[in-house]
């Protein structure tokens, strides 16, 4: 990415309103109580992340794991740029934001990754395409689901390493990341509809 996010921790916060309300590239942690909230600023000073772990069941071992992280890191320890690197893309994973970009649309999609991904027996290509896109996935399967997030995360990717093989990708009928949203936004329409049948929230068969 053209710039690297900065990170801010806070501790011992008392109120939600105490956390900063404005920044560029600027990635807020903030212990209110209990409770982490995070907050995300974008390039442009937009605020495109604002949510706390009570919002983030799904994410419960990841928070528990970010926490264990902190306990070393909050003021008045100076944190190294090293250590911003490792905690800032632990944020982003759990919120479903994805850093390398001001719009989840907008980073060019490599042709020969997509190509590799027919193969769901090529690991190291299907460890890049998740590091690439899930948390793009992350973010469209929160517009219908608040908790359970992996479940249909994972859903997800069943469903794509089952389609890719028979994937064909042409730039120019549109790009990549539009056919995965349609692909996302329609399975989470079915999984919706699913559960409001049910009666009870979904949650992935094991």
């Amino acid at each position: 990415m053209d710039h690297a996010y900065d990170l801010r921790l806070m501790s011992s916060v008392t109120e939600v309103g105490d956390i900063p309300r404005e920044g560029k590239h600027l990635v807020v942690v903030a212990a209110v109580g209990e409770v982490l909230h995070f907050r995300i600023f974008d390039g442009d000073g937009q605020k495109v992340v604002e949510t706390d772990e009570k919002s983030l069941t799904g994410q419960a071992q990841q928070i528990a794991d970010l926490k264990k992280q902190l306990q070393d890191l909050w003021p008045s320890h100076e944190l190294t740029r090293s250590e911003k690197d490792r905690v800032i893309p632990a944020v982003a994973s759990i919120v479903g934001f994805g850093l390398d970009q001001q719009d989840p649309d907008e980073f060019p999609t490599h042709a020969s990754l997509l190509i590799r991904v027919r193969n769901h027996q090529d690991h190291h290509a299907w460890e890049q395409f998740t590091r690439r896109y899930d948390p793009m996935i992350r973010r469209w399967c929160r517009r219908w689901f608040r908790s359970e997030m992996d479940d249909q995360v994972q859903e997800v990717f069943v469903k794509l390493v089952r389609a890719m093989p028979d994937f064909e990708y042409r730039p120019d009928r549109g790009r990549f990341r539009g056919w995965l949203k349609t692909l996302t936004m329609r399975l989470m329409k079915e999984l919706k509809k699913k559960s409001r049948v049910r009666g009870t929230p979904y949650r992935s068969p094991t």
